[in-house]
């Protein structure tokens, strides 16, 4: 019988993963700002998507050691079951940090301090806690939310991760390899809309 800690399991680790990935490169973005760092990069030939995409490369090198450190951890030492692929485990998480990474990039850019960073929390952080399947069964949800719940990361990650974790199921069984996909289109989209709201400072 699958226990209680087992089933939370994949919405903790995506959860902590998001959360901590979108707040600190929310706080480094901003911090290159008031240290001027950005404002010399964005007056250099670099248009600004070529600027979002170098960040979001630099970034996704932290966002990958964070996946796998919270994936490594979660099974050596709190000995969470992984009963399907644990390589599926650690991508799906790796996608949805690089797309709050990149969401991060874009919120900073409404951002003047850290200050107004921690306010994005209940922005941005709170509405996929409790719209998406994380910590809720979707069905005591009203239909709007459950709808407005799709509009989340989390809750693709979240789904896929139940279904490696808990069903064992594997990276090319359709359930997780379309979620896999929208997460990407996530991480994609944000980079469009960081570089938008990187205009917007010019």
């Amino acid at each position: 019988m699958l226990d209680v800690v087992d089933a939370l399991a994949p919405a903790l680790i995506a959860f902590f993963a998001f959360f901590f990935v979108f707040l600190l490169t929310t706080v480094a973005l901003i911090r290159e700002r008031t240290s001027r760092t950005l404002d010399r990069l964005m007056a250099s030939p670099l248009r600004q998507p070529e600027l979002v995409v170098g960040y979001s490369l630099g970034l996704g090198v932290y966002a990958l050691a964070q996946s796998l450190l919270v994936t490594g951890l979660s099974v050596a030492v709190l000995q969470l079951h992984v009963y399907g692929d644990l390589g599926a485990v650690f991508l799906v998480v790796a996608l949805l940090t690089v797309g709050a990474g990149n969401l991060g990039i874009l919120a900073s850019s409404f951002a003047r301090n850290e200050f107004q960073a921690l306010q994005f929390i209940p922005i941005v952080i709170v509405p996929q806690t409790l719209l998406s399947v994380a910590f809720f069964p979707v069905e005591v949800l009203p239909g709007w939310a459950q709808g407005l719940g799709r509009a989340f990361p989390l809750t693709y990650a979240v789904e896929a991760m139940r279904k490696v974790m808990v069903a064992g199921a594997s990276v090319g069984a359709f359930e997780v390899w379309w979620r896999l996909l929208v997460l990407a289109a996530f991480a994609l989209g944000f980079v469009v809309l960081g570089a938008i709201g990187l205009r917007r400072q010019r």
